[in-house]
């Protein structure tokens, strides 16, 4: 069966945002979290991760310097972009 999802069915809870290092994302239903891409402000590739099709993903950012990042989150083949603000 085809399976198809829009993104406004795509139900997560990001936090903390503001953020100092460390992300949560977590579905809110059954679905899966396939990859999380981190982008900075120019829309260079900084990370992927590939989710092992778990409900939930924790992202490190003691790295970046402060600033806005884009998360784009990809789940059952659809992809949804999210702003995170590193202090």
């Amino acid at each position: 069966t085809l399976k198809t999802i829009s993104f406004e069915s795509l139900a997560y809870t990001l936090y903390p945002n503001p953020t100092q290092d460390i992300v949560t994302i977590a579905m809110t239903t059954t679905q899966r979290i396939e990859q999380v891409a981190i982008y900075d402000v120019l829309g260079k590739k900084l990370q992927e991760i590939r989710v092992p099709q778990e409900s939930q993903t924790v992202l490190n950012l003691a790295g970046y310097t402060k600033g806005m990042y884009l998360a784009k989150i990809t789940v059952d083949g659809q992809q949804t972009t999210v702003k995170i603000i590193k202090q």
